[in-house]
């Protein structure tokens, strides 16, 4: 999925094989934004293979500027059922069930883009009713 966002494009990786596609953009982001070790992609794609349960569906939203990964939101969508009942979340990885130094990866020359980027894609997902909260710390 990609839309033009005042002069940003915006993507949602869905699935594994797109999630290991951002490896080295992701990788050249977190060098320039001097993240911390939770922030790498190593990091983020090896939580995934380890703790990716089949309630859960990858959302990583990403911010490109041209051809460059300015904002990663790394987050996934848990889904439960009960009954007739369904009920889902937006959450960071590594958040299942204890508090994280979990964040997004923003370039700091483009917060005032990007912040706004994430923020909108949160609350689109809840408008539309493609989930029901966004659970950060």
């Amino acid at each position: 999925m990609e839309e033009l966002l005042n002069t940003l494009n915006t993507r949602m990786i869905t699935s594994k094989e797109e999630l290991l596609s951002l490896a080295e953009p992701w990788n050249l982001l977190h060098i320039e934004i001097k993240g911390t070790i939770f922030q790498t992609f190593e990091w983020n794609a090896s939580w995934w293979d380890i703790y990716a349960q089949k309630n859960f569906q990858l959302c990583v939203f990403t911010i490109w500027k041209d051809k460059k990964l300015i904002g990663i939101l790394p987050v996934f969508q848990e889904t439960y059922r009960f009954g007739s009942v369904t009920f889902s979340r937006l959450r960071f990885f590594a958040t299942t069930e204890t508090y994280g130094e979990y964040s997004p990866l923003v370039h700091p020359h483009y917060e005032n883009e990007v912040l706004p980027a994430m923020v909108n894609f949160c609350t689109e997902r809840i408008r539309t009713n493609k989930c029901d909260m966004v659970s950060v710390f």
